[in-house]
């Protein structure tokens, strides 16, 4: 009996130690503070109705946990709403954080290991709506990131620190809306 729990033992030794190498190497998500801020009429700039821009404030990267450094590409975000707007706007983002004086995200933030990073920008994203008054629904709708992380990079913890927030003032103006600086 003693022979066949020796033999058992040796057995899963290998499997044990693949799972302790491979808990030692991986590295713990960075993660990434942001708010929604509110949302407006993108039929100001042109476009149909059943369309906003939601604006987001990226509040700060914590990479304390992560034991690399990476670049945080924003155009790798997206919101949960499933529809061909969902992905960030770029070209939006600069023009809004323009007009309204805010700090838009750049297109590539570098992150170095084991910090953490106050960031404090804007991103903006295009929505559609069901309602012809986009900017209704958008600011009665929790809009929550992800995140198209590559291969083989940090993983990235996305919180949203006002999640239990579920309305916002009802802003047609973009300039109307109320943003944290």
């Amino acid at each position: 009996m003693r022979h066949l729990s020796l033999s058992r033992a040796l057995l899963y030794l290998p499997c044990t130690l693949a799972i302790l190498l491979s808990a030692a190497c991986t590295t713990n998500p960075s993660k990434i503070t942001y708010e929604q801020v509110g949302a407006c009429n993108a039929n100001q700039v042109g476009a149909q109705d059943h369309l906003a821009f939601v604006f987001f404030r990226i509040q700060e990267i914590d990479s304390t946990q992560t034991n690399v450094a990476y670049s945080f590409h924003p155009k790798n975000l997206w919101i949960n709403t499933g529809d061909q707007y969902s992905g960030y706007d770029f070209i939006a983002s600069g023009q809004q954080a323009s007009l309204f004086g805010l700090s838009a995200m750049p297109s590539t933030l570098n992150v170095p290991q084991n910090v953490k990073i106050g960031v404090n920008k804007y991103v903006v994203f295009l929505v559609e709506t069901t309602d012809a008054d986009a900017p209704k629904e958008a600011n009665s709708t929790s809009y929550f990131f992800l995140y198209n992380n590559p291969p083989n990079e940090v993983g990235k913890l996305l919180v949203r620190s006002n999640a239990n927030r579920t309305s916002w003032s009802n802003t047609h103006r973009c300039a109307d809306i109320n943003f944290p600086k």
